[in-house]
């Protein structure tokens, strides 16, 4: 019986060994499978989420190429080259087995404009720097005057004098966006005194204090712009709100 016993054990013995020998080589063959063979190389780069940017852009900039092994891509350096890019936000890569890759990215919109110097400035509604151009695009963005420039680098925030505030500004422009004014706007412009005014294409002016119910008095403005017309009176002129929230239009004797 003890020798039975013994002879079991060995038999068991060999038949792991053989099981384990089996298992690496299941795994070896695996892997080679899955770094060798071309069955999971890139044979499609998919991108969504891009309006401004091409896809040849987003592909080239992520680093990511096609015949490619799948497994061997790193995903979060290609994130991290989309997101050196001005106009890219946010990005997520995704790998679709056996060769496809999802490049989804979320792009930064251009807000306003800042003419400046013999450029053009493009900023997003964070104030970051998304492009510096020698020529205007045809846009219907607001150009934004007199603003002092201290720095501009493409994909970080615009820097100005301490006594301007980029934030005002496009927190302004947003809240045109809301009463529908957008169109409407030659130029913004800052004085000296941080008073934004809003140059209207009908020869109106309306100077108000960013922090100060604004959204009211642009739908304010409105109205008053509305009644003139129906009036036909003349809306050369100026709408002070630095005073308060109830202005008397101020006709442009010039």
């Amino acid at each position: 019986m003890k020798r039975n016993r013994g002879i079991d054990r060995k038999i068991r013995k060999k038949k792991n060994g053989l099981m384990f020998i089996m298992m690496i080589l299941t795994i070896s063959i695996f892997l080679i499978l899955f770094t060798k063979t071309v069955f999971f190389q890139v044979s499609k780069i998919e991108v969504i989420g891009n309006n401004v940017l091409n896809k040849e852009k987003v592909i080239l900039a992520s680093g990511i190429m096609e015949n490619e092994n799948i497994f061997k891509i790193n995903v979060k350096q290609a994130e991290k080259n989309l997101l050196l890019h001005p106009y890219i936000k946010k990005v997520d890569i995704y790998r679709k087995i056996p060769n496809r890759i999802l490049i989804n990215i979320e792009e930064r919109k251009e807000i306003i404009t800042i003419p400046c110097v013999s450029s053009y400035i493009y900023l997003d509604e964070e104030g970051i720097v998304l492009d510096i151009l020698a020529e205007k695009k045809d846009t219907t963005l607001v150009k934004v005057r007199g603003l002092k420039v201290k720095n501009i680098t493409k994909g970080e925030k615009i820097i100005l004098e301490e006594n301007q505030n980029i934030n005002g500004i496009i927190e302004l422009v947003k809240k045109c966006e809301d009463v529908d004014m957008i169109e409407m706007i030659d130029y913004v412009t800052m004085n000296d005194e941080s008073i934004l005014v809003i140059a209207l294409k009908t020869g109106t002016k309306v100077a108000l204090n960013a922090q100060d119910n604004v959204k009211y008095k642009l739908e304010f403005t409105k109205e008053i712009l509305k009644k003139r017309e129906e009036e036909n009176l003349e809306l050369k002129g100026m709408i002070d709100f630095t005073k308060g929230d109830n202005p008397i239009f101020r006709q442009d004797t010039m």
